[in-house]
């Protein structure tokens, strides 16, 4: 699984908890993070990463496949409501979505508000929180069968 691809995950978790309500804006990376967007908004923007060993989780070789490394990457996640509670509710959301999809694979360390130098502070209250995404590095799948065609053998009679 990939940065971008959980991110997809959470984002569609939170745009179904909001229904019907508009979903907020989701961006990835630096550029988005300098879009001038106005809230909600959540940016996922992804820093340092520690790669070790395989950490053992099991794995049935197809729906999960071995793990061959670990990666602990480091995610500051920016969320923009219009007011310090709509941030919150955000940050709320986004927390069950990450339950939901990782499980125990994901960590908040901290979070800031409004930090010095943050950009979009006019477009609301920006929570910036430090978290650490587990994603394991696997293997490909293996295949145990192998479809083919077989002749299609008319009935026997008697």
């Amino acid at each position: 699984m990939s940065i971008a691809a959980i991110a997809t995950a959470i984002n569609a978790k939170i745009t179904a908890a909001l229904a019907p309500e508009p979903p907020p804006t989701f961006g990835m990376g630096m550029d988005d993070l300098f879009k001038e967007e106005a809230p909600p908004r959540i940016v996922y923007v992804p820093g340092t990463e520690k790669i070790g060993p395989p950490q053992a989780r099991g794995g049935d070789g197809v729906k999960s496949p071995r793990a061959l490394f670990s990666r602990e990457v480091q995610v500051a996640v920016h969320l923009w409501g219009a007011d310090v509670s709509a941030t919150e509710e955000l940050l709320v959301m986004m927390t069950r979505a990450f339950q939901a999809e990782m499980f125990g694979s994901y960590a908040m360390r901290s979070g800031v508000w409004n930090p010095e130098g943050s950009t979009s502070n006019k477009a609301g209250e920006l929570l910036v929180v430090q978290m650490i995404w587990g994603i394991p590095i696997t293997d490909a799948p293996e295949l145990f069968a192998t479809l083919s065609t077989m002749p299609i053998i008319p009935a026997i009679e008697p």
